[in-house]
């Protein structure tokens, strides 16, 4: 099968990690033919190369290289763009998360691709024309989600009538170059606990942060570190240091080396108050790291609640994140409730039930080191890349 791409790989977080490992375990697996349209010309260094590794092929239509061709004689984009469908030769495009792409979709049918959606969150954002989301889907073949809770999203809250193909998300065990720990409880150093995405409120490491001043208060030896950059850092480093918790948080910024920051850690955190699928969740259990997060989204479908970690309901209006002084991004406004099957208002985790979770953990080392093997397990098995993979290539093949 040969697959033109349309993506965006400027930011580097769980999509694009997901994306560049789909490049290579397509070819490596059912032997794809993989070029890549981008979004933008530029493209994060994290993903430089293996965008160069595992792509026949990638570029923008309206660029060569770096450099924007101009909009007139239009020919010149024209003919751009005919080079790249002639040199990608692909039969199906895949726009991944680029919700409501519509020139996007009419090219690809333009060249005599099938147009797929692959969605992995987009729909959750509040700014999309739903008119222009109708014409959408009319013109898209398939559509693939990464988690039932993402198919959901679609259906109850853009009444989408596509066929939509779960194709749960997965990680890959090849990537570890040393096998995975089972916990048990640490001697000599604090409870350590972690957090990884991008900085913005909506993915809770401000709960976090005040989870940690609870745990503190109640004399507890822990620390948390914080993986990610993002335009919420200095709030959340001012945050600490008002609630006097700065000598137990440790902010990493970016982390090329994930598998050594999961294997640093006793327990995960994700308190997140939106998240399609949580793909930090399935690496960290990979890693043999028992997760902690809240029951929203897709999360319940990646964490096993009380066999792989805990999920937990959350029960704050977002109104009540002033009081973690921050205010939530205004495009986030919905979430999907797994177990009322229904659409509602973001809320987020009480820190103090946050708090009580880890505690309840820190505490028992029996219990931390059966989430722990349960987690490696279920990684390896129901959440494998393989398994993902070949539920991928079936929906594709069914077009």
């Amino acid at each position: 099968m040969r697959l033109l791409h349309h993506m965006n790989l400027t930011l580097f977080g769980g999509l694009q990690t997901h994306f560049l490992r789909f490049l290579e375990y397509s070819a490596r697996r059912h032997g794809y033919d993989n070029s890549v349209w981008l979004e933008q010309p530029a493209v994060h260094h994290a993903a430089r190369a293996p965008l160069r590794r595992h792509a026949r092929w990638a570029g923008h239509p309206r660029y060569h290289g770096r450099v924007k061709l101009p909009g007139w004689p239009a020919a010149l984009r024209r003919r751009r763009e005919q080079r790249m469908f002639a040199r990608a030769a692909a039969d199906t495009g895949i726009i991944w998360d680029g919700f409501n792409r519509l020139r996007i979709v009419r090219a690809f049918a333009a060249h005599g691709l099938r147009p797929v959606y692959w969605e992995h969150g987009a729909s959750w954002y509040s700014h999309h024309d739903p008119d222009k989301t109708g014409a959408f889907f009319d013109e898209i073949d398939t559509v693939l989600c990464n988690s039932h809770a993402a198919r959901r999203m679609l259906q109850l809250r853009w009444g989408c009538e596509r066929p939509i193909a779960l194709c749960l998300n997965g990680v890959a065990a090849s990537e570890r170059s040393r096998a995975p720990r089972v916990r048990d409880l640490p001697a000599g150093r604090p409870f350590r606990i972690g957090t990884a995405g991008h900085l913005r409120t909506y993915k809770g490491a401000h709960i976090a942060i005040k989870a940690v001043h609870e745990l503190v208060r109640r004399g507890h030896d822990v620390e948390l570190w914080i993986a990610g950059t993002g335009p919420k850092e200095a709030e959340m480093r001012a945050f600490c240091r008002r609630l006097g918790v700065a000598e137990h948080v440790r902010f990493c910024g970016f982390v090329a080396d994930m598998q050594g920051f999961y294997d640093a850690l006793d327990c995960y955190l994700h308190p997140a108050m939106r998240e399609a699928f949580g793909l930090v969740c399935a690496e960290a259990a990979l890693a043999g790291c028992p997760v902690i997060a809240t029951r929203v989204d897709g999360l319940p479908e990646v964490v096993q609640h009380e066999r792989t970690g805990l999920c937990i309901e959350p029960t704050c209006d977002s109104a009540a994140l002033a009081d973690l002084e921050t205010a939530l991004e205004p495009r986030v406004d919905c979430v999907y409730d797994p177990i009322a099957d229904r659409i509602g208002a973001p809320r987020f985790i009480d820190p103090a039930d946050l708090a009580e979770a880890v505690a309840a953990l820190a505490g028992d080392g029996d219990r931390l080191a059966r989430f722990s093997a349960n987690a490696i397990a279920d990684a390896a098995g129901r959440l494998s890349y393989t398994r993902h993979m070949d539920d991928v290539h079936a929906a594709l093949g069914s077009i």
